[in-house]
């Protein structure tokens, strides 16, 4: 018998079985990190890579500090979704209206939410053109609500930007013609973009994020605690007589 004659049978079929059980192996490997390359996708609008399912923690906080400079931050705060001119959501949103409702007393109470909010001054220190950004996170699900952003130095190129990341904007001119805002709208998210003069005729520049749907969840887990206890407050009063 020659033991030096291969049988080119038995090595094609042993080469095929290596390929299946390489195949087997590696396929779900390859699959697994497709699916976190697909979870971790941004959609929507960001700012510094903060996105509608972000989730606030110290990490994150330090990553916007490389970023945007030392932050101060503030819990349960009052909210106020308006913007600069007062009656433009108003106007164009009705459902920021009606959040704004909601997220405020009808008769001037201060009504104050269990949110985190982080500010930053000193942007400009890393060298951006920011004067002020807001960043607000609900402190029950931890997703951020809404992001303010001012500048006072001319922030015009963003708008070109924001044009070929999201698409071209709608477009809303002041009644007074003073400024202009250009707005993006992407599922429950809104972007507004707006330009107008100070009082002594100065470009101010604006942008507002808004996630309405994780808006909405706050408000609906805040409404549900709310009505609990109040149902408590009636039993409780019921029991003194």
């Amino acid at each position: 018998m020659n033991c030096n004659r291969f049988d080119p049978t038995a090595i094609a079929k042993f080469v095929f079985n290596l390929i299946t059980v390489l195949g087997i192996l590696l396929v779900p490997a390859f699959l697994s990190e497709f699916a976190v390359a697909q979870a971790n996708e941004k959609s929507g609008f960001t700012f510094f890579d903060v996105d509608r399912q972000s989730v606030y923690q110290q990490g994150l906080r330090r990553q916007l500090e490389d970023r945007l400079g030392n932050s101060a931050i503030e819990r349960r705060n009052i909210i106020n979704l308006e913007v600069h001119p007062k009656d433009i959501l108003r106007a164009y949103f009705p459902q920021l209206t009606e959040l704004n409702r909601r997220l405020n007393s009808p008769i001037g109470e201060r009504v104050e939410h269990d949110t985190i909010k982080l500010m930053f001054r000193y942007a400009r220190n890393k060298n951006l053109p920011f004067s002020h950004v807001e960043i607000v996170f609900s402190n029950a699900s931890k997703n951020p609500l809404f992001i303010m952003v001012q500048a006072k130095n001319d922030i015009s190129g963003i708008k070109d930007t924001l044009k070929d990341k999201y698409g071209p904007s709608r477009t809303i001119p002041w009644d007074d013609a003073a400024g202009v805002t250009d707005v993006w709208e992407h599922e429950k998210e809104i972007l507004l973009f707006s330009v107008f003069p100070n009082r002594i005729g100065i470009r101010q520049y604006r942008i507002a994020i808004y996630y309405t749907e994780n808006i909405e969840i706050m408000l609906k887990q805040e409404e549900s605690v709310n009505k609990k206890t109040e149902s408590g407050r009636k039993g409780a009063a019921g029991d003194a007589f």
